[in-house]
């Protein structure tokens, strides 16, 4: 009878513990809504205000850029135009990315000083559209937007200066 009652058991509890109310397909739209409001958040931190750029005058650079004698690549246009640099004794957590990326005939690099130990101000986001024309490298232009440490309505990246 012992032998018996022991599978009988076993099957009673394993069947109590299953709840038959469970919907799966009720389980993968929750799970599937989550990643989706997840993937909408990183999306809206990542791109917020990529189409609210400052235009920057670039006359007077492209000038200091034509006097210059040593050859750079564009990323070291960027730097030349925008020299950051995160002192090694730096304890902040202040970065500095730079990437490139060629679309035809012209090169786009952008530079994020993000982190940065000011007072409002937490970034600064440049894009800069270069073209070489007779061997030398032209600013076609240059955009700029600002991080502020503190936000307004949510926005993270913006011409506003933060003041």
């Amino acid at each position: 009878m012992k032998n018996t009652l022991l599978p009988f058991l076993c099957v009673f509890v394993i069947a109590a513990c299953t709840d038959d109310n469970v919907d799966s397909d009720n389980i993968n739209s929750v799970s599937t809504d989550s990643v989706s409001m997840i993937n909408e958040v990183k999306d809206s931190e990542n791109n917020s205000g990529l189409s609210d750029f400052e235009e920057v005058d670039i006359d007077a650079f492209n000038e200091k850029l034509a006097k210059e004698n040593k050859s750079m690549n564009p990323k070291e246009i960027l730097s030349f135009y925008y020299p950051a640099v995160i002192p090694e004794d730096d304890d902040s957590n202040q970065k500095i990315d730079l990437s490139s990326r060629v679309e035809g005939d012209k090169t786009i690099v952008t530079l994020v000083h993000d982190n940065q130990p000011h007072i409002v101000i937490q970034g600064h986001r440049l894009v800069m559209t270069l073209t070489k024309n007779d061997n030398k490298w032209v600013v076609l232009n240059l955009k700029q937007q600002f991080k502020c440490w503190v936000r307004k309505d949510n926005i993270i990246w913006s011409t506003d200066k933060c003041s």
